[in-house]
């Protein structure tokens, strides 16, 4: 089974994820911010992470930086809608698999993270 963790900062859209992967058949976590999300991951393992960039205190972009490191991390999968050339270059050069805009349909989104 793949474990999903969902970073984002709005709580209608972690509690829609949660429940539609989890009924598509993934593990599912969340996260409401990069902080949280790199707690989470200290102590969980997860395949694939969904994150937002604007995220208030740590963005996205942060985040992604502070795991480059760990060959462990999961695949990052970019959600985002606020998307613009630099933050799409800027997280493909931080390790990035891919880059979805919101909105986005859920079935593209469990396309990408099976394919991840």
């Amino acid at each position: 089974m793949i474990k999903v963790l969902v970073v984002d900062d709005e709580e209608p859209l972690r509690r829609l994820l949660n429940k539609e992967l989890s009924r598509k058949g993934f593990e599912v976590g969340v996260a409401p911010d990069g902080k949280t999300a790199l707690n989470l991951l200290k102590n969980h393992s997860y395949d694939v992470l969904l994150l937002d960039i604007v995220m208030p205190g740590m963005d996205g972009i942060a985040v992604m930086r502070k795991m480059k490191p760990d060959p462990s991390s999961p695949v990052i999968i970019v959600l985002t809608g606020k998307a613009t050339v630099e933050t799409a270059v800027e997280a493909m050069k931080n390790g990035a698999y891919d880059y979805l805009t919101k909105p986005y349909k859920l079935d593209e989104l469990v396309i990408v993270i099976n394919r991840a």
